[in-house]
C-alpha cells in the first residue's frame, strides 16, 4: 500500500470525525466549532481513494468472483457489527423496523421509516451503499481487457450521473440515491490511477517537478475543499467536491517517494485505522459528548459535573473528542476489525476452495 495513500486516508477520517463534532455542536451550543463544516467532504476524499486503489490492485489482472469475494470480507464484517450494536439500540428506542435493518445489512438504499431521509439503519453506512454498488459495476468491468475497462466503468457511472433529472422524476429511491454526482468520484481516482502507473512505467513519478506540482495540487485542493466562501452549493457534489478530491489525492500520490522516504509511524496508523474509525466515530461522540458521560469524567479531575460540558472550552471538547474517536479507532481496527476480517476471510476461502476430487475405487 502507498504511503500517501495512508496518510490521505487518516486526513480524510479525520475531517469526517472533526465534521461529525461539528454537528454535535448543535446539541450543547458550542461557539467556534463551524470551522469544521467543510469536514464531511472527507468522504469525497475516501471516494476518490477507493476508485484510484480499485485500479492499481487490479491493474494486472484480477479474477471478478475473488476481487468481489475480497472486497465484501474487508467491507462488510465490521459494517454489519455496528450496524447490529446500532439497531440494538434503536430497538431500545422503540423505532426498529427489520426490513429496514435487513435492506442496511444488504446495502440496499431505503428511506429511513422513521426519518424520510435515504440512509441505511447505522447514518454513516451511505458512503458503503455507493462503495458497494461499484465493486459490482468493477467487477462487472474485470470481465473486459484493460483497454476497454476503464472506459466501460467510467460510461456506466458518468450515465448514472447524467440520468439524475429523470431520477428525480421518478422519485423512486435506488435511482434517486445512485444518480448522484458523488458517484463520478470514483472514476476520478480511476483516471488518477491510470495516470500514475503510466508515469512510474516510464520513470516519471519521481523528481523536484513531480514534488512541486503534487504540492501545489493538494494546496490548491485543500483550499477549494475546506474554504467554504469559494464554494457555490448549487454546484453537484461531485464537481464541488469531487474536483478539489482529485487534486488531493492526486498531487499526494505524486508525492509518493518523498513519504515513502521517511513514512511517518503515526499517520501510517490513523491510516491503517481510518476506515474502523470512520464506523465507530458516532458511538465515541454519544459518549463524551454526553451530561452523563461529563457526570462521571468530570468529577475524577476534581472538576465540577454541573453543566461542564456547557462550560468547557470548545477546544478542549473538540481535543477530547477527536483524540478518543482516533484512539477507539485504533484499538476497533487492531482487536477487532482485523481479527473479525481473518476469521470470515478464512471461512469464506475455505468454502470457496474446489473439493478434492474422490479416490478412485480400488481394482477388485
Amino acid at each position: 500500500m502507498l504511503v500517501s495513500i495512508q496518510y490521505l486516508r487518516a486526513i480524510a477520517a479525520f475531517l469526517v470525525v472533526g465534521h461529525h463534532f461539528h454537528v454535535s455542536q448543535t446539541t450543547f451550543d458550542w461557539p467556534g466549532v463551524r470551522i469544521w463544516e467543510q469536514g464531511e467532504y472527507g468522504v469525497d476524499v475516501f471516494f476518490v481513494i477507493s476508485g484510484f486503489i480499485m485500479w492499481v490492485t487490479t491493474a494486472d489482472g484480477a479474477s471478478p468472483a475473488n476481487f468481489l469475494r475480497r472486497r465484501l470480507t474487508r467491507i462488510a464484517p465490521l459494517y454489519w457489527l455496528t450496524t447490529i450494536v446500532s439497531a440494538s439500540a434503536d430497538l431500545a428506542r422503540g423505532s426498529f423496523s427489520i426490513i429496514f435493518l435487513a435492506a442496511s445489512l444488504f446495502f440496499i438504499p431505503m428511506r429511513d421509516p422513521f426519518f424520510g431521509d435515504i440512509a441505511p439503519m447505522y447514518p454513516v453506512g451511505w458512503t458503503l451503499n455507493f462503495e458497494m454498488a461499484f465493486y459490482l459495476i468493477f467487477t462487472l468491468g474485470l470481465f473486459l481487457n484493460r483497454g476497454k475497462r476503464f472506459w466501460a466503468i467510467a460510461g456506466v457511472l458518468i450515465l448514472g450521473a447524467a440520468l439524475a433529472p429523470l431520477a428525480a422524476s421518478t422519485n423512486a429511491t435506488p435511482a434517486l440515491f445512485y444518480t448522484r454526482s458523488i458517484i463520478l468520484e470514483f472514476v476520478y481516482g480511476m483516471a488518477i490511477a491510470r495516470a500514475f502507473i503510466a508515469l512510474r512505467d516510464q520513470g516519471w513519478a519521481h523528481g523536484r517537478v513531480a514534488a512541486i506540482v503534487g504540492l501545489a495540487a493538494v494546496g490548491v485542493g485543500a483550499i477549494a475543499l475546506l474554504a467554504p466562501v469559494l464554494v457555490d452549493d448549487a454546484i453537484p457534489r461531485g464537481f464541488r467536491a469531487g474536483l478539489p478530491a482529485m487534486l488531493i489525492v492526486a498531487g499526494g500520490v505524486a508525492l509518493e517517494p518523498w513519504a515513502k522516504a521517511g513514512p511517518v509511524r503515526l499517520f501510517v496508523t490513523l491510516g491503517d485505522a481510518s476506515y474502523a474509525t470512520y464506523l465507530t466515530h458516532l458511538f465515541v461522540i454519544r459518549v463524551v459528548a454526553s451530561p452523563a458521560m461529563a457526570g462521571v469524567i468530570f468529577p475524577a479531575f476534581g472538576l465540577p459535573a454541573t453543566a461542564a460540558l456547557a462550560a468547557a472550552p470548545t477546544i478542549v471538547m473538540m481535543v477530547a473528542y477527536l483524540a478518543a474517536a482516533h484512539v477507539i479507532g485504533i484499538l476497533v481496527h487492531r482487536h477487532v476489525e482485523t481479527p473479525l476480517n481473518t476469521f470470515v476471510r478464512q471461512r469464506v476461502d475455505l468454502r470457496s476452495r474446489p473439493r478434492p476430487a474422490a479416490p478412485p475405487p480400488e481394482a477388485a
